[in-house]
């Protein structure tokens, strides 16, 4: 499936009890429903913790907030990869 639209920027990442600022990279349709990306920087900690909590929300640099879901992460790093749940 071809992207209409290509992001990257800094936003916050999202779920109850946590909100930290994180770099994210994505590809989506043009409303924002459906997409893939990846979000960096949460120490390797905080990356595996998000990654077995898997949904949560990305508020972007626009202020816009989406619905993703973390599919991805290696042990020890601090980036992860996502997919626009909405």
């Amino acid at each position: 499936m071809k992207y209409a639209k290509s992001f990257t920027d800094e936003g916050t990442l999202i779920f109850p009890g946590f909100a930290e600022q994180v770099a994210y990279d994505f590809q989506c349709d043009q409303k924002r429903r459906s997409g893939k990306g990846s979000i960096t920087g949460l120490d390797p900690e905080q990356m595996r913790h998000a990654f077995k909590r898997g949904q949560m929300r990305l508020r972007l640099a626009d202020g816009g907030e989406m619905p993703i879901v973390v599919i991805a992460h290696t042990e020890g790093a601090n980036t992860a990869f996502f997919e626009i749940q909405e």
